[in-house]
């Protein structure tokens, strides 16, 4: 399994914009690829920080190589928004424990 966050920072102002532009145009993206397992959009509306954490259930992570960069590629509706030049990192999962509901 392995885990890819891709952090920038957008204009405060216009953090609101950026999901919506994830909601409606990125999710699916991520949703049809049929290795990912769980999508995250992080905010700090206070500072304009947004957060992509995706996790995949795939055998020997290689996209956690430099050149794996599915979420750059479909991230480029909000470059608009960016103040900062978008970071990709790649991780592989040690633990991944879904909540248990009673």
């Amino acid at each position: 399994m392995c885990a890819r966050i891709t952090s920038a920072f957008v204009r405060p102002e216009r953090v609101n914009e950026a999901i919506m532009i994830f909601r409606d145009s990125i999710l699916p993206a991520y949703i049809r690829r049929d290795t990912c397992e769980t999508i995250l959009l992080l905010v700090d509306k206070k500072n304009g920080k947004v957060i992509l954490l995706s996790v995949r259930d795939t055998d020997g992570c290689p996209e956690l190589s430099a050149s794996g960069q599915f979420g750059l590629a479909h991230i480029t509706e909000l470059i608009p928004l960016f103040v900062t030049r978008p970071v990709e990192e790649g991780y592989e999962v040690a633990i991944f424990q879904k909540a248990a509901r009673s």
